[in-house]
């Protein structure tokens, strides 16, 4: 059960991609889209940083 948080994590990296490409395709942003899309960025690199290191080093077992 304490998996299912890394589990839902890696479910989460998708929608932060889909979140980016969205905020930076649109034409006129505001600043706080521009925030947002700061935000959207660091998460998801931090989300899949934190991915790889429970699939690959905290659980050797799991190898996808």
């Amino acid at each position: 059960m304490e998996n299912i948080i890394h589990y839902s994590d890696i479910l989460a990296i998708p929608f932060f991609i889909v979140l980016i490409v969205y905020i930076a395709s649109k034409q006129k942003k505001t600043m706080m889209e521009y925030v947002l899309l700061c935000f959207a960025i660091v998460g998801l690199c931090c989300d899949v940083l934190f991915s790889v290191y429970f699939l690959f080093y905290k659980n050797p077992e799991c190898n996808i």
